[in-house]
């Protein structure tokens, strides 16, 4: 149940970002947007290998959703851009005790030694993920307090996607 809570809340937060950025259209630099389309593909081929896609289907694939990965880029820039206007406008910034809260949550969820979780996060790679899942979060909790939100149903949310 709590991995269905979940997958519900990480869905709404998708479609508030999406919302938002077809609502605030943001200039994506080329270059940007390929390298993010680049590390799409890349993720996408290392978890399709994993599952047995040999190359020719991976080829395929890659060739006839080429325009779905340029388009998930560039919204992923774009929310990016416009996560941090909104948390520098209204100070959602993650903050040093943001991040030493979220180790102390990791460390009680986990059973797993906070100065561990600590360890894993000193990669500035892992740490500046997180810094941004973090005020992601901040600003998607004030967007939440702010929107207005309708139920829709199933088959409107399916034509949407679409």
């Amino acid at each position: 149940e709590a991995s269905e809570k979940k997958r519900i809340e990480d869905a709404f937060k998708n479609r508030i970002l999406k919302v938002l950025v077809k609502e605030n259209p943001v200039e994506v630099p080329n270059s940007l947007m390929l390298d993010q389309k680049q590390a799409l593909i890349e993720d996408f081929k290392k978890r399709m290998s994993q599952q047995g896609l040999d190359e020719a289907g991976l080829k395929d694939y890659l060739e006839k959703w080429d325009k779905d990965f340029e388009k998930t880029a560039s919204e992923m820039i774009q929310s990016s851009f416009l996560v941090d206007a909104i948390a520098k406008k209204h100070d959602l910034l993650c903050k040093q005790e943001d991040i030493d809260k979220k180790f102390q949550e990791y460390a009680a969820q986990t059973g797993i030694d906070e100065a561990r979780i600590r360890e894993f996060y000193s990669k500035e790679e892992t740490l500046s993920r997180l810094t941004y899942q973090i005020t992601e979060d901040n600003v998607l909790k004030k967007l939440m307090e702010t929107v207005k939100v309708s139920e829709v149903s199933k088959e409107q949310l399916k034509e949407e996607e679409n």
